[in-house]
């Protein structure tokens, strides 16, 4: 069995690189890959600690999901089997990204006028449950009885599908111009294969593209 898509603690995961390798182990699976956003890191963490490596007996193929967009929609690209010491990762500070985009929802809220405890919506790398504004905003708000009808309102909202149906929407009012802040798909594609890597569109049919 194998498992081509999998995220650890790097990027939104819940388990350490460790752990992951442990679980596919007991799972017995022959294959896996690490596909963080963004981010490369567990593997110069397994070339740094080769006994963690043994932990897996099986193989593990470099794989980095990268979000860029095409057309002016968000999207994700999976860069496979590259050179992860060679490939140019894009220089994208996404903590401060991420705390643009928050700042940017907290406007939307304080115009519509929704409850909202605002020490909850913050960003914290070591917390997979607060890496995206996004995800944040969505479970803050549902956390609060009294935006019920202003939720209604919108329609579908929930912290799952928020990131595509609101925040890559451009008739949302939670709408973000993604393109202001990661490369376009061209870019990153060229990037995976000058590293010697084969790029993939992932969940092609979550993409509402014209």
């Amino acid at each position: 069995m194998i498992d081509l898509h999998i995220h650890t603690t790097y990027s939104d995961g819940t388990d350490t690189v460790k752990e992951l390798l442990e679980k596919a182990e007991n799972k017995k699976l022959d294959i896996i890959s690490i596909t963080d956003h963004d981010s490369i890191d567990a593997y110069f963490f397994l070339a740094k600690q080769p006994q963690i490596r043994t932990r897996f007996t099986g193989k593990i193929i470099t794989v980095c999901e990268f979000k860029t967009f095409f057309r002016g929609t968000s999207i994700e690209i999976l860069g496979y089997n590259f050179d992860y010491q060679k490939i140019q990762m894009p220089n994208i500070d996404n903590l401060k990204v991420q705390m643009l985009y928050l700042d940017f929802f907290k406007s939307v809220l304080d115009k519509y006028h929704f409850v909202y405890d605002v020490k909850e919506l913050y960003i914290d790398f070591n917390d997979p449950h607060k890496h995206y504004a996004g995800l944040v905003l969505a479970k803050e708000l549902l956390r609060h009885p009294e935006n019920k009808g202003l939720i209604e309102e919108i329609g579908v909202f929930d912290e799952n599908t928020f990131f595509r149906i609101h925040q890559c929407n451009k008739n949302s009012i939670f709408y973000i111009d993604e393109s202001l802040y990661y490369p376009e798909a061209k870019e990153i594609i060229r990037i995976i294969h000058e590293a010697g890597g084969l790029a993939f569109l992932a969940h092609p049919y979550l993409y509402n593209v014209e």
